[in-house]
């Protein structure tokens, strides 16, 4: 269970919600792989048909030459999808009960992970883009922090208002949940989380 592999997981902590791009996402990868992978495709069979004795001339050179060049080319449409995949499913949004934890993979051996208490949200909006996004009901959700990393985005999940709206109802939860560690933010002069 992934509950085992967060950071600082506390006893009483719950998972709310596990977060994903929208697969529309690398379904419009796959389909630019696809593109990618045709042409070469394209070409070599336009070349067949408008040459044909330009793949049998015997040329051992111009042979070897076209294969390398077919194995790298090969090599890098695989790369981009394995990359752009490991982008797509390592990329993960965490709501639990207690904090938000945002783990963001960079390419292939970068990655950046975030957290914040859900004591420390301020404000959460969302942002929709373009008819693709608003007809298949993805977007970005933002979470506004008091913290070090003042802004999360959740970026091109599913139903983001619903998610906006769990995010704060979370918040809420925590601050009725935690009403002496609210009053205790008030008495030093620290600006109280605001509830509903």
């Amino acid at each position: 269970m992934i509950e085992t592999k967060l950071p600082n997981w506390q006893p009483d902590e719950r998972m709310i919600l596990l977060l994903r791009r929208h697969p529309w996402v690398m379904l419009r990868t796959f389909v630019f792989f696809l593109f990618i992978v045709a042409v070469p495709l394209v070409a070599y069979l336009l070349m067949r048909i408008s040459n044909p004795d330009f793949f049998n001339a015997g040329d051992k050179l111009r042979t070897a030459l076209l294969t390398v060049g077919a194995s790298l080319y090969a090599l890098m449409a695989w790369l981009f999808l394995f990359t752009a995949w490991v982008d797509y499913y390592l990329d993960v949004w965490i709501l639990t009960s207690e904090r938000i934890v945002s783990m963001e993979q960079h390419g292939l051996f970068s990655r950046t992970t975030a957290e914040q208490r859900l004591s420390r949200i301020q404000d959460v909006s969302t942002v929709q883009k373009g008819k693709t996004a608003t007809f298949l009901n993805f977007g970005n959700v933002h979470v506004q922090t008091a913290g070090a990393v003042q802004q999360f985005i959740f970026e091109q999940v599913r139903n983001p208002e619903r998610i906006a709206q769990q995010v704060m109802e979370a918040h809420d939860a925590w601050v009725q949940a935690h009403p002496e560690m609210v009053q205790a933010a008030q008495s030093v002069g620290v600006s109280a989380p605001a509830g509903k």
